[in-house]
């Protein structure tokens, strides 16, 4: 008998446990399963004409973002991805595709920034052109980011009408303009905004070219293919290649002219991507992310890949990201190691994709939140619209696990399109089931608050950096600054594409800088220490004349 217990008692536990936790959402399934059965019908989806119906996603992603850069406030420039970014729309900004090499390079070495053959990022050119953009119209780069996750918003939405009713595109685009993903994307450098505009446009031509082929779908899905290169090369290839496939397996007629009208597009797009990558590198197949990984990664940007020598690392911020990548990469060539990051990857891209609360009540609502998801898999088995979709974003998912360090939630935009679809697939599923029409809108409602509450809750003020509120103690100084920053501190030395004409330079501390204060001798010198809080001390005022013309020419 007390073997039985102990048998039983973990079982019995662990009910209590689920039970405990998902209360809400049992109950709620169980109320749709009893209002079913009474014979009471479930409420008809329905949507308004499709003008008012874009007009009203697109207005719900203005006000989402409008709210939380009102709440939030600036992104913190605190990522060297960020700084990355900046440093491209600024180059845009200036007129040009890249920068000449800077005089005394050695001082400006920035993470993700090439010194060599020119002055650049290391990134694709979509996001600095969005931000340049933002820039031009406001004098705020995150407007322009804004501007992009409401196309993506409306573009979901788009997707979801090539695929699935009206009515229920209607309610999934809505989620979609409402999601935290999307709202945080609004108010970061670095979101995937426009990357999940260039996938729901392939994704919404491709569910509509599968029907009725038109040249203006071709166009929509060479333009999505060309933002997607423009903005996740890897991923986005990925992505596009089997939305290509699936189009050809539901279409293989009539698809000439839209063909021709989206190679058109993908090749003006493609031109341009390399002759950037011939300004920036000098050569048309080598992209400056590419550039940049020669010099300094010796981890492989793939799992199956080997490692190389570990170049030598003249900065210690350096050594630090790169041995952690290099760490990173051997700890996942170990298979038990590897699945442990499967598990934690699929987990959090979910929790990412389908909103999530994790505590109180929003937390508890996880089994009707997956509820659609679920039903779409099942989908799958037996609807071949639906297993094609599974099979592209099966696809796209093992293309992120490949990558040799933790993927980020950008990473998966170019698939946020066929996700939509999927989500809007399962509810349409849910919503034919026997019983189930009760289940999919509570289900849906279910998605609808926690999409909410996730997103307000994200309302709070972004930090400020220290390296920001030492840029606003100098600039309440009159006149330039010269930076000096110790090798100890680290995410601090980052510029613009006219160094010369910025207020404040930032550059490293290399202890022979006679050479970088003779060329910047007309600016105040500060120094900045870290170790047991940053400090930032005044070194000395600007003395009278500057020799910048004596280094015109300088290597």
């Amino acid at each position: 008998m007390e073997a039985f217990f102990d048998l039983i008692a973990p079982a019995v536990n662990a009910l209590v446990d689920f039970v405990g936790r998902f209360w809400p959402s049992l109950l709620l399934m169980a109320g749709a399963f009893l209002l079913a059965r009474s014979g009471r019908r479930a409420p008809r989806i329905s949507a308004p004409s499709p003008r008012i119906a874009y007009a009203i996603v697109f207005a719900l992603s203005l006000v989402t973002g409008i709210l939380t850069f009102a709440f939030r406030g600036e992104p913190m420039h605190d990522y060297a991805d960020d700084f990355g970014y900046l440093l491209t729309a600024d180059t845009f900004l200036h007129g040009r595709l890249t920068n000449p090499p800077l005089p005394l390079s050695a001082h400006f070495d920035s993470l993700y920034a090439l010194q060599r053959p020119t002055y650049a990022a290391v990134y694709l050119p979509g996001n600095g052109l969005v931000l340049a953009l933002g820039r031009l119209l406001s004098g705020r780069d995150i407007v322009g980011m804004q501007i992009a996750t409401m196309l993506a918003a409306v573009a979901l939405f788009w997707a979801l009408r090539g695929w699935i009713s009206d009515g229920w595109a209607f309610l999934v685009g809505c989620l979609a303009a409402v999601h935290p993903t999307l709202a945080a994307w609004s108010n970061s450098l670095h979101g995937g905004a426009l990357t999940a505009f260039g996938g729901a446009l392939m994704a919404g031509a491709v569910g509509r070219l599968r029907r009725e082929p038109k040249v203006i779908d071709g166009v929509a899905f060479g333009a999505g293919a060309v933002l997607l290169a423009w903005t996740r090369l890897y991923e986005g290839f990925v992505v596009a290649a089997a939305l290509t496939i699936l189009l050809f397996v539901f279409r293989r007629r009539g698809l000439s002219k839209p063909a021709a009208a989206a190679l058109i597009v993908i090749a003006a797009g493609v031109g341009f991507l390399m002759y950037f990558d011939v300004r920036v590198t000098g050569h048309p197949l080598k992209t400056p992310y590419v550039a940049y990984n020669e010099r300094y990664l010796s981890a492989p940007n793939f799992i199956w890949e080997r490692a190389g020598i570990m170049p030598r690392y003249d900065h210690p911020d350096f050594a630090f990201i790169y041995r952690h990548f290099r760490s990173y990469y051997f700890r996942n060539r170990v298979p038990a190691e590897f699945l442990r990051t499967v598990y934690a990857e699929t987990v959090a891209h979910l929790c990412t994709a389908i909103p999530r609360v994790r505590t109180g009540a929003g937390d508890s609502l996880w089994l009707l939140e997956i509820l659609p998801f679920a039903a779409f898999l099942l989908a799958a088995f037996r609807d071949r619209a639906a297993a094609a979709i599974a099979a592209a974003l099966a696809v796209a998912w093992l293309s992120l696990l490949a990558i040799t360090w933790f993927t980020q939630p950008h990473y998966a935009a170019p698939s946020a399109g066929l996700f939509a679809v999927a989500i809007g697939i399962g509810f349409m599923t849910l919503d034919r089931w026997p019983f189930g029409e009760w289940l999919a809108r509570a289900a849906y409602v279910a998605m609808l608050v926690v999409a909410l509450i996730a997103m307000i809750s994200s309302w709070r003020p972004n930090g400020v950096s220290d390296r920001t509120r030492m840029a606003e103690t100098m600039t309440r100084r009159s006149g330039p600054h010269l930076v000096l920053v110790s090798e100890n501190c680290y995410f601090y030395v980052f510029n613009g594409a006219e160094i010369d004409a910025q207020r404040i330079v930032w550059a490293r501390d290399l202890g022979d800088n006679a050479d970088l204060l003779r060329y910047y001798a007309d600016r105040s010198v500060w120094s900045v220490r870290c170790g047991g809080g940053d400090r930032l001390a005044f070194v000395r005022a600007p003395l009278r004349a500057s020799v910048r013309q004596a280094f015109e020419n300088y290597p």
